[in-house]
């Protein structure tokens, strides 16, 4: 919503006013001779800034929003979820507190799945297939919803983009974490690689591995290219906090 605070008819006529009164100040000065040359510089001042506020008609803006009876439900869809042994039923239990409020309170609810992509969810059943958890779309979404009230059902994992903790939100925004209490997670950061090599060369990846496990993991790196697997090795994750930094090589024909 804007608010004008000069119109041009308004600034058209004070511009004209002061423009008189300037001109009968400086023709009383020159008349009794005690004008100085330093007296028109504010006054070539205040005239160019009227001239300014005349061109660039300055305004107030706000941005109403209302948050009434607009609901947004996000949950995530990620195989992550699955592993926290969350089934669908467990999650639509827990959408079915909403459904009550929505009864008692004539809210509208809106139901979404994120994880690869974001996506309305008619059917109100998640299958937590999706292979990606990516936050930044997600904000991208809760920003076009700004007249919303928007909940976030997550286990807080992101596998690509930054982490929920590192986005800020410019509209409140509630979370339902999900889970085990006891906290997991196995990452991949720091990747670095050659930009440019020759077609005989072999791409030499650099990438750091966390974890935080409570027991000894058999795990298996795999790297994929147009949903191609072109490396793939066991590796075994030992128990606690721990940082494995690796390097592996890929022919430059793989890809």
């Amino acid at each position: 919503m804007k608010f004008y605070l000069l119109g041009p008819i308004i600034i058209s006529i004070i511009l004209f006013i002061l423009f008189l009164l300037l001109i009968v100040q400086y023709r009383s000065l020159l008349i009794s001779k005690k004008i100085e040359r330093y007296i028109l510089i504010p006054l070539r001042i205040i005239s160019i800034t009227i001239l300014l506020i005349l061109l660039l008609e300055p305004y107030f803006s706000y941005d109403q929003y209302s948050f009434k009876n607009k609901l947004n439900i996000y949950v995530d869809n990620s195989k992550s979820i699955k592993y926290n042994d969350i089934t669908s039923d467990s999650m639509l239990s827990i959408l079915e507190h909403f459904n009550k409020w929505k009864q008692n309170n004539n809210i509208n609810i809106q139901i979404f799945s994120f994880g690869d992509s974001v996506n309305i969810k008619d059917n109100g059943e998640f299958d937590f297939s999706d292979n990606l958890t990516n936050f930044s779309n997600l904000r991208y979404h809760l920003d076009k919803n700004k007249n919303s009230t928007n909940f976030i059902i997550s286990d807080g994992n992101p596998t690509q983009g930054y982490s929920i903790s590192d986005l800020s939100f410019e509209y409140p925004v509630n979370f339902i974490g999900v889970g085990f209490l006891d906290y997991e997670d196995i990452k991949i950061s720091n990747v670095a690689y050659d930009y440019s090599l020759s077609k005989d060369d072999s791409l030499n990846i650099r990438f750091s591995i966390n974890s935080i496990l409570k027991s000894d993991n058999n795990s298996k790196l795999i790297v994929s290219s147009n949903n191609s697997i072109i490396y793939e090795r066991d590796i075994l994750l030992d128990r606690g906090k721990n940082t494995y930094n690796e390097s592996i090589k890929v022919p430059a024909s793989s890809f």
